[in-house]
């Protein structure tokens, strides 16, 4: 799988930048990097990712600068921490315009 690290010694910080997607299980790979992250004794963990929408973009000006969407996890968003992410970052949650169909209220 096309991956690599990124290490910045001075801010203690580990970046994994992954290129596609895993060859095989996705589950065996997501259990696998579990377990190297408690061996390793990492503090935090934030994981970016990206998606391409199918729905038109808000912004029809300069389209070529892309917008930025926020999306956390139930977990984290439950949480007293996470209950107010979206408004204290400035960001709109992925997939708002479709919170009249949505199962589920996150």
């Amino acid at each position: 799988m096309p991956a690599e690290f990124y290490v910045c010694k001075e801010k203690n910080l580990t970046f994994l930048a992954i290129q596609a997607g895993p060859a095989g299980s996705m589950r065996k790979f997501t259990d696998e990097l579990k377990d190297f992250i408690k061996a390793q004794e990492f503090s935090d963990v934030v994981i970016l990712s990206s998606t391409m929408s199918p729905v038109k973009r808000e912004r029809d000006s300069n389209r070529q600068i892309p917008e930025v969407f926020a999306y956390v996890n139930n977990f984290f968003y439950k949480s007293e921490e996470g209950k107010g992410y979206y408004d204290s970052n400035g960001m709109r949650k992925f997939g708002y315009w479709i919170k009249d169909v949505k199962k589920r209220p996150h």
